[in-house]
């Protein structure tokens, strides 16, 4: 522990070139998916402007562990980010990678994003369906990274990429939209796929393992989720979790629970990333550990693995 407390104090310096860090703000450590972590394993730093006030929107940024911005915007939960306007994101080495709007943590109207040497990548427009909560991206402007554009006024071949998944897929761009026959792979969870889309919306989707065996899909991604349903999760938890009467005492501050649903649905690895001093962490951890009737999540028809963090606000 004596050799974090000088690694954090340099850390924490560096960062004051960017955003001063007073009393009233937050920082929390984030691990390499961004998700809340520890010391030990951080990859980024999030911090929170003027925390420990009441207010409607908070500035908010990220830094790279060596010290430089990551993201900058505002959100309106300063536990859980649910950002709100516009974002800025860069590449470590301090040129632009993205510029998106939010609205209630959607994204929401035009973006623009570049290639880490500074060439311009993408120019797209993200449109949500309320009704039927989804959303469709039209694809406006391509450039590949040979400055070559492929996508003219919305029409053209388009290449995306997903970063966290090692995942490409490539396909013809009609009216703004993806349509017809996708084809792709993703390395990290060794599968090939081809997709049919019609207007921008996935109709349908044939996964193949490295096996040679196929999964029929007709949605990207499944979050892990309670057999019984979220609802019923929350209730259970919200009627069992105690929080025990302090005098003159008033519970502020948010605690972090991390678990695992592996992709047979077994819940696993089951954690608090900070405690509290009245027993609060403890009883949360163990009323986690006694609910594990999960459902896993899937990627393109494939269980995978997928770890939470559990916030519990106090107050």
């Amino acid at each position: 522990m004596k050799k974090q407390i000088p690694t954090l104090f340099l850390l924490l310096i560096s960062f004051l070139g960017h955003s001063q860090i007073n009393s009233n703000d937050q920082v929390v450590y984030l691990d390499s998916l961004k998700r809340i972590g520890t010391i030990e394993n951080y990859k980024y730093l999030r911090i929170v402007k003027e925390y420990k006030l009441d207010k409607k929107l908070y500035d908010v940024a990220i830094y790279y562990k060596s010290g430089k911005l990551n993201m900058r915007g505002s959100t309106t939960d300063k536990d859980n980010l649910k950002l709100e306007g516009s974002c800025v994101y860069f590449f470590e080495n301090g040129n632009r990678k993205k510029i998106a709007n939010y609205i209630k943590n959607k994204p929401f109207g035009k973006e623009f994003e570049w290639y880490e040497n500074g060439d311009v990548k993408l120019e797209s427009e993200v449109i949500q369906d309320y009704k039927d909560n989804t959303e469709i991206t039209r694809i406006i402007q391509y450039w590949d990274e040979n400055k070559t554009q492929k996508v003219i006024d919305g029409e053209g071949e388009y290449t995306e990429k997903e970063t966290d998944k090692k995942t490409f897929s490539k396909g013809r761009i009609k009216n703004y939209l993806k349509e017809g026959t996708w084809i792709g792979n993703s390395s990290k969870y060794k599968i090939s796929f081809v997709e049919t889309y019609n207007k921008g919306k996935l109709i349908s989707g044939v996964s193949t393992d490295s096996l040679k065996f196929q999964r029929n899909y007709n949605q990207i991604l499944i979050n892990a989720t309670p057999k019984k349903g979220i609802v019923f999760f929350l209730k259970y938890f919200g009627s069992q979790i105690k929080i025990p009467a302090q005098k003159n005492t008033i519970l502020k501050g948010t605690i972090y629970l991390s678990f695992t649903i592996d992709k047979n649905g077994k819940l696993l690895n089951v954690k608090t990333l900070n405690k509290d001093n009245y027993g609060i962490s403890d009883n949360a951890l163990k009323l986690v550990s006694k609910f594990d009737e999960w459902l896993p999540g899937y990627y393109r028809g494939v269980p995978i693995q997928i770890t939470n963090t559990f916030p519990i606000t106090l107050k």
